[in-house]
Parts: structure tokens; C-alpha cells; sequence
């Protein structure tokens, strides 16, 4: 199983989607935060499962909510970006070439 690393960009993105699901219900952000955990799981577990975007770079998705997880595959996973997927895909790409 691969180590994984959150970029503090991509905590930001996990903060701010928190935020928001919460002032929809109580509760809400915290399961948006479990399903991005579970997510995570899944990426350390099989990260070569997840498709790639460009490069090493590859995408994992929430089940529950319209998520994706953009990391880089490299020694260890570097997440750079958790976006709702109808964000445009330049949020993650200018991230990723930095």
C-alpha cells in the first residue's frame, strides 16, 4: 500500500466543501468527509486503478458525492486537488503543472 500526502491545496478544497455540506444539514460535512477518506482507501489500496488524467497524474472518485481526487503517483500519492467534478478541469491542471 502507497503512503499518501494531502497538499495543502488540496486541505483547502476538503475545508471549504466541508463547510458548504454542513450549511446544507448538520452532519452532512462529516460524511463528505468519510466518503473522501474511503476514497483515499481506495487510492493507497489500488492507485493504478484510477485513471490517468496526464502523466502520473490520475483521478479518484467519491462514490457518494460528485467528487474527484486528483494526485500524482510517484515513491508516495500526492493529493493536489479534491474538486467537485463540474469544476472546470483547469482548477486541477494548474495545480498539477506546479
Amino acid at each position: 500500500m502507497e503512503s499518501l500526502i494531502v497538499l495543502p491545496e488540496a486541505e483547502a478544497d476538503l475545508e471549504e466543501a466541508f463547510s458548504w455540506y454542513e450549511e446544507q444539514r448538520p452532519g452532512l460535512g462529516s460524511e463528505f468527509l468519510d466518503e473522501v477518506s474511503a476514497a483515499f482507501n481506495r487510492i493507497c489500496a489500488y492507485p493504478r486503478a484510477c485513471p490517468s488524467v496526464e502523466a502520473n497524474i490520475r483521478r479518484g472518485f467519491t462514490h457518494r458525492f460528485p467528487y474527484s481526487v486528483y494526485f500524482e503517483l510517484e515513491a508516495s500519492i500526492y493529493v493536489f486537488a479534491v474538486l467537485h467534478q463540474k469544476q472546470a478541469p483547469a482548477a486541477w491542471y494548474s495545480r498539477a503543472n506546479n
